[in-house]
């Protein structure tokens, strides 16, 4: 580590004494992939365009007889085993989705019995859309600033495939299912190092939402026959918030704890379209290899995207000890933020 680094290191100010870290990481996709040349067969559009216009090559779809919870479940497990604990150490699990099982009861209630985390608080995260897993992440910090409380899972999952029209081209090529699983573990006190500050913002527009289903627009026959049970995007302004707030977002993330963006190792956007991450990096002035995607094989898995990118960049090496992360996301509403990680894969650091 370069000295200015560690002097970037030294400026962090945190939130307490003792940090909160990554123990371990999970994930799950269906195994149901849904190619381009299929949906060439059932919608207007072509391999070609749908790659031009966003880099998706195929994405995974749930079975119709699985929820999005099985999901949750299968992701929680193996980052409970990636991080040597049991659910019973669960202090809290957070599950954040905006396609739960059902409106009630509890999605995260459902995945903590299912995986016997019997002394976890189940919360429940549903309106957060694609920046939900980091929301998930601060709140789950802010939990384990209590001394009580060791372990909080974050889970970020999403059955996008059941609420995109698969008649609307503007969305039902965009979007895959997929569930990514976070532990969340209170570090040793001395050890500067884990989750090391966020920068959060929004501001309402209603650029991606579904019309109909809330207590403002209960669904009857009427919305039914009109699609307003499906998600609607406006793809142009989509690009330019997420092309806008988000390398905003990076940039005064860094400043405000004391970085140059070339001390960071690795920079993580949400997967919602290639070109999106790629005019991120291009308006940040850094190399595509400073980045790691996987939304040419999953499309835009909404809160699931980060925790499933973080779990393949570390299974594929680009993920070193003590090494910077970024991560930056935004979600319909628009909800956006950034997050500055210190990654340590060693088990000593935690408590």
């Amino acid at each position: 580590m370069t000295q200015e680094r560690n002097e970037a290191v030294k400026s962090v100010s945190t939130l307490t004494d003792v940090n909160v870290g990554i123990l371990g990481v999970g994930s799950y996709v269906p195994s149901t992939i849904v190619t381009n040349q299929e949906l060439e067969q059932k919608i207007d559009t072509t391999n070609e365009w749908i790659v031009a216009k966003t880099g998706i090559e195929e994405r995974r779809h749930l079975e119709k007889e699985k929820a999005t919870s099985h999901m949750c479940i299968m992701a929680a497990n193996e980052a409970l085993a990636n991080a040597g604990i049991l659910a019973k150490d669960l202090d809290a699990i957070i599950i954040t989705t905006f396609t739960p099982d059902y409106i009630l009861p509890s999605t995260a209630l459902i995945v903590k019995e299912a995986i016997g985390a019997s002394n976890a608080m189940p919360i429940d995260l549903n309106q957060v859309a694609c920046a939900g897993t980091l929301y998930g992440m601060v709140l789950g910090t802010h939990f384990l600033l209590n001394p009580n409380h060791k372990n909080v899972l974050v889970i970020g999952a999403e059955a996008m495939s059941r609420i995109i029209n698969p008649a609307d081209r503007s969305t039902y090529v965009f979007f895959g299912d997929a569930a990514g699983a976070i532990v969340l573990r209170r570090m040793k006190k001395g050890v500067n190092a884990g989750i090391l500050g966020w920068d959060i913002n929004s501001k309402l527009e209603m650029d991606v939402h579904i019309p109909s289903g809330g207590s403002k627009s209960p669904v009857d026959q009427d919305s039914l026959s009109a699609g307003k049970q499906y998600l609607h995007m406006n793809g142009r302004n989509v690009w330019k918030n997420a092309t806008t707030h988000l390398p905003s977002s990076v940039l005064s993330l860094l400043e405000n704890h004391g970085f140059r963006k070339e001390d960071i190792d690795l920079f993580l956007f949400h997967q919602a379209n290639l070109n999106i991450i790629k005019e991120c990096m291009n308006q940040l002035g850094m190399p595509m290899d400073k980045t790691f995607c996987n939304v040419m094989k999953y499309g835009n898995t909404s809160a699931a995207t980060l925790p499933v990118v973080l779990y393949e960049a570390l299974k594929a090496g680009k993920i070193k000890q003590d090494d910077f992360l970024v991560l930056s996301t935004i979600g319909a509403g628009f909800l956006w933020g950034s997050m500055l990680i210190q990654f340590s894969m060693d088990s000593a650091d935690f408590e």
